[in-house]
């Protein structure tokens, strides 16, 4: 009987070897603790993740002496950082340049058409990160371990541990409560909840009172 096209995508408890060339299926089979069961794809978010750990601890060292990034090793795997943190971050995290307060309110003050109010830099909290820098690690961590995932799909007996959807449902309700959680640290719960409630600006006429005319 022919296997289901979609077992190669489906999580198990065993990694099957040549299951049509010997006249036997080749399984190894994960172990059992007490009731809880490893499945094929824990062991394969596990080498993601440790393979993530094998690359970019030894790159953050050296980044963090001060070295120029050197070979062809070293800057793919930066560039893959370097992409996430100036087009995805930046662009959508820091306010863009020459905006500051007085801009927040729809209002234009002559004093600040400066040139260098033009391109002032984005405001930086306390921390002295950015919007940015301050949430680009998380983004680094879901990008690259959903890369990793992916890609070990692409090797023989592995598979894609985000076929899943309980891979998929876990690394979504992680940005869940990031984006949410992020914001109410940051303005307070009920502020942000406030925010969230729709407000249209409608002009609807009053008893007694009629609607402008269109040559008004």
């Amino acid at each position: 009987m022919a296997h289901d096209p979609k077992d190669h995508v489906m999580d198990s408890t065993g990694f099957e070897f040549f299951t049509t060339l010997f006249k036997d299926e080749v399984v190894l089979q994960l172990p059992v603790i007490g009731n809880f069961h490893i499945t094929k794809f824990m062991i394969l978010e596990l080498i993601a993740a440790v393979l993530i750990i094998a690359i970019y601890v030894p790159l953050a060292r050296r980044a963090r002496s001060g070295a120029l990034p050197k070979g062809a090793w070293w800057n793919a795997f930066e560039s893959l950082l370097t992409f996430i943190r100036n087009e995805i971050a930046k662009p959508n995290l820091d306010p863009p340049p020459g905006h500051g307060a007085h801009h927040d309110h729809g209002h234009a003050h002559h004093h600040d058409e400066t040139p260098h109010a033009a391109h002032a830099e984005p405001h930086v909290p306390k921390s002295g990160l950015s919007e940015a820098d301050m949430y680009v690690p998380y983004l680094w961590t879901v990008f690259l371990f959903v890369l990793f995932c992916n890609l070990l799909g692409m090797f023989p007996f592995m598979g894609s541990p985000t076929a899943s959807i309980w891979v998929t449902g876990a690394l979504a309700a992680c940005s869940f409560i990031m984006m949410h959680g992020a914001a109410m640290v940051k303005v307070g719960p009920v502020r942000y909840f406030a925010s969230q409630w729709p407000k249209i600006d409608i002009d609807i006429p009053v008893i007694g009172k009629e609607w402008p005319s269109s040559s008004a």
